[in-house]
């Protein structure tokens, strides 16, 4: 497990200007990559199968399809929930070589244990792209989501609940190439002026950076030969609190997503 206080090098951002992220990689063993992601009070359990076989009806003769299935906290799917999973698997669409596995499919699966509703999206994003890093999946570039929050002459990123008084509730999720720096996808919520969206953007992309650092801790944290931290978390899906058990300990959560 690792965490990642989110200072930047390049930025200059406050502490408070992010919350802290934790995550895991390999926290399930029956499939090709898994991942745990906290961000503030939302946290995704993600693990991904392939590239594996499909069936005649969906396969691609070109590249490799992406299926992402999304498990909300309470079991009961709505729009929300189908809106969320076509964000995650466009985007996803996008960074993965999917012309590599032609024929063949790429299983994306996402469980949320707890959300807090305006980082949802971003967190799954993000999740999903370590799950993939995990899985060793070739990929374009690193995808990496930021939600922003103007609130008065400031823009908060990834804020908690109670750091939003005074907002106007609109917000911005922007996911960012971070290589490039360029503006992959974005959603907005709400009413935002052009500056705020602008001012948004901005530091969404100077955020992204911070997420980038994340990925590599976190690739650097699975490989490192040094013995795990044992006041560092939870490593495996039984290990964790009872809040995070919703999906019965790690057998029951291995058998949740295949």
């Amino acid at each position: 497990m690792i965490s990642a206080d989110m200072k930047s090098e390049e930025g200059d951002l406050d502490e408070d200007t992010i919350n802290n992220f934790t995550c895991e990689l390999g926290v399930l063993s029956q499939c090709d990559g898994s991942a745990t992601l906290c961000n503030g009070l939302t946290a995704v359990l993600v693990a991904t199968f392939g590239p594996v076989e499909v069936r005649q009806q969906r396969e691609l003769v070109d590249r490799s399809s992406i299926e992402v299935t999304f498990r909300g906290p309470h079991g009961v799917e709505g729009v929300e929930d189908r809106r969320v999973e076509q964000l995650v698997r466009s985007t996803l669409e996008q960074c993965v070589f999917a012309a590599l596995h032609p024929r063949t499919a790429v299983s994306v699966v996402l469980n949320v244990l707890e959300t807090d509703d305006l980082l949802l999206l971003s967190t799954c994003v993000n999740a999903a792209v370590l799950a993939l890093l995990d899985s060793s999946l070739s990929m374009k570039y690193l995808p990496a989501a930021v939600t922003c929050v103007p609130v008065g002459d400031r823009v908060l990123v990834n804020p908690l609940p109670s750091e939003r008084q005074g907002s106007s509730g609109g917000s911005v999720t922007a996911v960012y190439d971070t290589g490039s720096e360029r503006l992959v996808a974005c959603r907005t919520a709400g009413q935002l002026s052009a500056e705020q969206l602008t001012s948004c953007l901005r530091e969404a992309r100077r955020a992204a950076a911070l997420v980038r650092q994340l990925y590599r801790r976190a690739v650097a944290a699975k490989f490192s030969k040094e013995p795990r931290d044992p006041w560092a978390g939870p490593s495996r899906a039984e290990d964790m609190p009872p809040s995070w058990r919703r999906l019965g300990g790690q057998q029951t959560g291995e058998q949740s997503t295949s």
